[in-house]
């Protein structure tokens, strides 16, 4: 982790984790909504997000950071849908919050989604409204 981060391939503001299993879930979700979990990772798409039936693919990269990855890319939802993603496998810093970004394929942060933290549950939650590839970086609390 720290050569990644010192080779610039990992920014220093993800949250350093334990790597995860590879897992991959595909599942067929429409107008209706529905639930997909991969790992220790959820995804909630309500009624109304999807108009037609779409093949939903996640999958949990293996690596030094929680990473998951949602297909097809730029799949926009016509609701938010609401990503859970669990961090107890990680380095938490004391007295930091944890937040959901999204990522582009060189770790680079392209955007941080408004999160909830629930540190008990080492769990943290963001609505999105497309699909890529995101992960929990780590951010000092407001």
């Amino acid at each position: 982790y720290k050569k990644a981060v010192k080779e610039g391939n990992v920014r220093k503001d993800l949250l350093r984790c334990e790597p995860e299993k590879r897992e991959v879930m595909t599942k067929v979700i429409g107008p209706r909504g529905g639930k997909i979990s991969v790992g220790r990772h959820e995804l909630i798409i309500p009624a109304g997000a999807l108009h037609e039936l779409k093949p939903i693919t996640a999958t949990v990269i293996s690596g030094p950071v929680a990473q998951i990855e949602f297909q097809p890319h730029g799949l926009e939802f016509h609701e938010p849908v609401q990503l859970n993603m669990n961090y107890e496998h990680c380095l938490v810093p004391d007295g930091w919050e944890q937040s959901i970004v999204y990522l582009d394929n060189g770790f680079k942060i392209l955007e941080s989604r408004p999160s909830f933290d629930d540190d008990e549950l080492r769990e943290v939650s963001a609505w999105l409204d497309h699909f890529s590839g995101y992960a929990v970086a780590t951010r000092t609390p407001e």
